[in-house]
């Protein structure tokens, strides 16, 4: 179960750490990273608050899509000079459609911890 929860923190920082970085150097606007990681915060806490009850939630499949797309919208905002080039901001697409599924995820979540699809720890 440690690694259950040490894993996607570990996810959660790396992402949180690039996106921010991405902000910083003006290639993905800062609504974006306040989505990911006021959703990542919201997850961690409401991961505590669980753990504290004894209950862990397992990952959803949409969980890890968001967490897949996310990780290649950031890959691919190094070849942002790229897609200005030719006008379509591929990697913020795919950055905020990541975002969108793990919005998503977050719900199945809150919805396996509360709705009675859980497990005792």
């Amino acid at each position: 179960n440690f690694g259950k929860l040490v894993d996607p923190l570990a996810d959660k920082l790396m992402t949180g750490a690039l996106i921010v970085v991405m902000v910083i150097k003006e290639i993905v606007p800062v609504s974006a990273a306040i989505a990911l990681i006021g959703k990542e915060v919201l997850m961690i806490l409401g991961g505590l608050f669980l753990l504290k009850k004894g209950t862990v939630v397992y990952s959803v499949w949409i969980g890890k899509l968001a967490q897949v797309l996310i990780c290649v919208g950031l890959i691919l905002c190094f070849f942002h000079t790229y897609f200005a080039e030719i006008q379509v901001p591929v990697h913020l697409i795919v950055l905020w459609i990541g975002i969108a599924c793990a919005y998503c995820a977050m719900v199945f979540y809150a919805v396996k911890a509360f709705g009675g699809q859980k497990e005792s720890a």
